[in-house]
């Protein structure tokens, strides 16, 4: 994330339709964008975002470059939620990642 004050756009997204038995509610899921103006950089700041409902974990897929890129977020917040092995990859302890959650 930015060092500086900067609000990029978040929106939370939800995974797609899942199965009954897949379906829970103990993650929550947010994209955040910030734009090559916004950064001291020039380029987009693009991330999937991922925390649980106790706010004690976090995690991110981070894509920084001269392109945003085009991914499905929905797609990945499932694969999020159905492979906990990919899920740990992503954790992060990231003190810019739990200051934006607390916003949202």
């Amino acid at each position: 994330m930015t060092s500086r004050n900067v609000l990029g756009l978040f929106n939370y997204v939800k995974p797609r339709k899942l199965k009954a038995k897949h379906q829970t509610d103990e993650w929550v899921f947010g994209s955040y964008v910030e734009t090559p103006s916004q950064r001291e950089d020039g380029l987009w700041f693009s991330a999937l975002l991922f925390r649980d409902k106790e706010r004690t974990i976090f995690g991110a897929l981070v894509c920084l470059g001269k392109e945003l890129p085009h991914w499905d977020a929905r797609q990945w917040a499932t694969r999020v939620l159905l492979d906990q092995e990919y899920r740990d990859s992503q954790v992060t302890e990231d003190e810019s990642l739990v200051k934006l959650w607390k916003r949202h």
